[in-house]
């Protein structure tokens, strides 16, 4: 959240459920939905998208969110891995810095 305070507001939206039984037509749909959520209720001259999540979609919309003139960004993080004696793995996440797409 600290890296984030550099933009005035800070809203989330939730991202949606993608399931991986849909089409290409369905996720495309997803897309478009989200895509004009956003285009109607933000700027793009003075709005910034984090957005992570499953990768088509990100793709897809990332894509969209563009060509309406809106900088898309992702999160970097450090993975911290450690095995137990159990051998179980434990991975944690740290956060590093943003990127733009």
């Amino acid at each position: 959240m600290e890296a984030a305070r550099c933009f005035d507001v800070v809203e989330d939206l939730a991202f949606p459920a993608v399931s991986p039984s849909m089409d290409e037509e369905e996720l495309d749909e997803l897309v478009e939905k989200y895509a004009e959520m956003i285009a109607n209720g933000f700027d793009s001259s003075c709005t910034c998208v984090h957005i992570m999540g499953e990768m088509t979609f990100v793709f897809r919309m990332v894509f969209r969110l563009k060509t309406l003139g809106f900088r898309c960004i992702a999160s970097t993080t450090e993975r911290i891995a450690q095995v137990t004696p159990d051998g179980q793995k434990i991975s944690s996440f740290q956060f590093v810095r943003f990127r733009e797409y």
